[in-house]
């Protein structure tokens, strides 16, 4: 693995962006620069965890996505990560806090975007069997 010159994580404190998203039954996680530039981006459902839809969002497959970002973690010096949710907080988030506090990298903050309903109130429907 190569390291890129055209990434920017800060001048004190390297700090990198981490976004959680999440399809119907799917986790996406992408590693981003200050600016917004993505590093990479890895998803639950890749060949090394588990294509089983069960199996894919169990909380241990986030220790193999997290083995896989920490050489990117430790390439370019990171420190602190500040976190993006486009998902609520839930288990996958709170294993997120404790293998980051493993690795000793810091949270500098976590920003939750959470999709509204077009209506304000209405929630999705359940799919029919």
């Amino acid at each position: 693995m190569e390291k890129k010159a055209h990434f920017l994580f800060g001048k004190k404190c390297k700090i990198a962006i981490l976004v959680i998203n999440k399809s119907r039954s799917n986790l996406f996680f992408t590693l981003l620069d200050v600016i917004g530039q993505p590093i990479i981006t890895k998803t639950m459902s890749s060949p090394k965890i588990s294509n089983n839809k069960r199996k894919k969002l169990a909380t241990q497959s986030i220790s193999i996505i997290i083995n896989q970002f920490k050489s990117f973690f430790y390439l370019y010096n990171i420190e602190a990560i500040y976190l993006v949710l486009k998902i609520r907080i839930n288990k996958y988030v709170w294993t997120f806090f404790h293998k980051f506090k493993l690795l000793k990298l810091k949270i500098a903050g976590v920003f939750i975007q959470s999709e509204i309903p077009h209506n304000g109130m209405r929630v999705r429907k359940k799919r029919r069997k």
